[in-house]
């Protein structure tokens, strides 16, 4: 039977190629791409370069810096263009890691972000993972103001990230789990 499952991969270890090579259908580089290029054809490769999240992350794109979308596309696929080139096997790339916003402007405002960043990204014959969301985010309330990316990523085949985990079980903050057990998320 095969899996839809696959690594998320920190850094490399002794083993992990024998995993992949068992038969995976997706495979996360965070960082340590050098595995990558032993990724068989048909498994849906996906990198993610660290940055400095103090200094650099799209709310200080946009709040900070005062950047419009596309400016803070720029600067970022130009910061990042490098790792691009230098991993040809990589063809989706996830953008700003679990960004979190308040607000349906600033939500607006990222949403168009992701929209620059997948028409820049097709021009260097690349994918985009679009959102990255953290963990219980976006607020529902503001999944509107990003549906305009959602629309574009069908054109260019984007997908969408949201960083699903949990402790101390996957199910915990769901259904009855919930922070507010009475809500209906």
């Amino acid at each position: 039977m095969s899996t839809k499952l696959g690594p998320h991969v920190l850094r490399g270890a002794p083993d992990l190629s024998e995993y992949i090579q068992a038969g995976i259908a997706v495979a996360k580089f965070v960082g340590d791409w050098g595995m990558a290029r032993d990724v068989p054809d048909g498994v849906l490769v996906i990198g993610r370069l660290v940055v400095d999240e103090k200094d650099y992350t799209a709310q200080k794109q946009k709040k900070d810096m005062g950047q419009t979308p596309l400016e803070a596309v720029q600067k970022f696929l130009q910061d990042q263009l490098p790792t691009y080139q230098s991993n040809p096997r990589i063809k989706y790339w996830e953008g700003h890691n679990e960004p979190v916003w308040d607000d349906e402007e600033d939500m607006a405002w990222y949403a168009q972000f992701e929209v620059e960043r997948m028409r820049l990204m097709a021009e260097l014959g690349l994918k985009c993972v679009i959102g990255n969301f953290a963990t219980g985010t976006p607020n529902l309330a503001l999944w509107p103001a990003f549906l305009p990316a959602l629309v574009v990523a069908r054109e260019y085949q984007a997908i969408l990230g949201l960083h699903e985990y949990s402790c101390p079980w996957m199910w915990w903050m769901t259904g009855n789990h919930q922070l507010d057990p009475d809500a209906d998320e």
